[in-house]
């Protein structure tokens, strides 16, 4: 998170997919371990409860709200694994 406004997030201080408006739930999150990469460095993370939903997704910042709850299609994966 970039800067907190009350319940306005600002986040990463760039685009995250640059689609414009956007409809994405905001989860806690810890991060565990950073993978250091010259051509691109990664996050590994473990998320938790969503706290909010992240409106916009713009060239400056992706925008969210602390309390607003993005809307989801409930979705089950099934295979034959094993």
């Amino acid at each position: 998170v970039t800067w907190v406004d009350d319940t306005e997030v600002f986040a990463f201080g760039h685009p995250f997919l640059g689609m414009g408006r956007i409809d994405l739930p905001m989860v806690n999150a810890e991060v565990i371990h950073t993978l250091a990469d010259l051509s691109g460095s990664v996050k590994l993370a473990r998320t938790g409860a969503e706290i909010g939903a992240f409106r916009e997704d713009r060239l400056s910042a992706t925008v969210g709200r602390v309390g607003d709850l993005a809307r989801c299609v409930e979705a089950a994966v099934r295979g034959r694994w094993g």
